[in-house]
């Protein structure tokens, strides 16, 4: 659970408490230090009292504010920070805001994945098996549908068969094929899936 989450369920958990002891009132201003800046609250690094519903709902959520230390109201911020210009915190805060931007994750996130993806097909060999009529020309001849669906049983990867380059022709023939696929690999490349189809 990250911090914000806990930060998150804090809030929600005291404000059940207060109204599980029946409470008369629940607080309405909440202390929270702003991560990002917030228009008609205030600029990142300030702390700042707003509704404790503002926070709870909007401001937590979407990564802009966190509750406030408990005790004296103090920027989480070292004094080192601090002791810098303002200009060069802000900066800082905006360079931070946007590397942990959900946007910025998402992404990543996506990146690492891809990544991972085109090592698994461009790493191994797709064994297909099928009937032939000699031992050498197949029955019925693969389309690149067919490589898509082999691959999403084998690998567990979702290829649409658009993706797989057959070059105009379906294979009929027993072999060794290298297959390009309609992706670019990070250094620019096309990838490439080897495939293996075996008479049975």
């Amino acid at each position: 659970m990250s911090r914000l989450q806990r930060a998150a369920s804090q809030l929600l958990a005291t404000h059940q408490l207060l109204q599980w002891r029946g409470a008369k009132a629940v607080p309405t201003k909440l202390s929270v230090e702003l991560l990002k800046d917030v228009e008609g609250v205030g600029s990142a690094g300030q702390l700042a009292r707003v509704n404790h519903g503002y926070a709870r709902n909007f401001l937590v959520p979407n990564r802009l504010a966190m509750p406030a230390a408990a005790g004296p109201h103090r920027s989480r911020r070292p004094p080192a920070a601090e002791a810098g210009s303002s200009a060069s915190a802000a900066q800082q805060a905006a360079a931070a805001a946007e590397r942990n931007s959900p946007a910025q994750l998402t992404v990543e996130k996506h990146q690492q994945q891809f990544d991972k993806l085109m090592k698994t097909l461009t790493g191994s060999t797709l064994i297909l098996k099928r009937r032939t009529k000699d031992g050498q020309t197949l029955e019925q001849a693969l389309q690149a549908q067919d490589i898509a669906d082999a691959v999403a049983r084998q690998f567990r990867i979702r290829v649409v068969g658009d993706m797989v380059d057959l070059g105009g022709e379906d294979l009929s023939v027993v072999g060794e094929y290298h297959l390009p696929l309609k992706l670019e690999l990070p250094s620019g490349e096309r990838a490439m899936l080897d495939v293996s189809v075996a008479s049975t």
